[in-house]
């Protein structure tokens, strides 16, 4: 007896999908008045192509963008030496009104999935500094 094969066209098995993440740290700390590099990760699957360029946003919990060049972060945000991969920013001369949680987001192109936004699980920044104690 010989054995019967069938032909599955587009036959997709679960957990085999092209896999695109955006990693941040949990937790950084920083120093008042000194800069903080707030880090974010593109890490992609070699199954998946990006297209074009992602674009980078970054986001406090109040849902301000950091790279418009207004508001509170007017002249303080910078763009590290970004590669492909390395969207981190440098928030500059750190305030104690910055302390809170970003989170980096990015909307990206790729070959299988066409046009989506990824984002990341949120950085909490914690910010330190002397505290001088007077007697009364």
């Amino acid at each position: 007896m010989n054995p019967t094969f069938i032909k599955v066209p587009n036959l997709f098995f679960s957990g085999a999908v092209a896999l695109i993440t955006v990693q941040q740290p949990p937790v950084v700390t920083a120093r008042l008045g000194h800069d903080v590099v707030l880090p974010c990760e593109l890490q992609d699957s070699q199954d998946e192509e990006i297209q074009t360029s992602p674009v980078l946003y970054w986001v406090d919990e109040e849902k301000h963008n950091l790279l418009i060049s207004d508001g509170k972060y007017a002249g303080r945000i910078e763009r590290t030496n970004q590669t492909s991969s390395n969207k981190s920013i440098v928030l500059k001369n750190v305030q104690w009104s910055d302390g809170g949680t970003y989170e980096c987001k990015l909307s990206i192109r790729t070959n299988l999935r066409g046009s989506f936004r990824l984002k990341g699980n949120n950085t909490m920044l914690i910010i330190y500094g002397r505290f001088l104690f007077l007697k009364a």
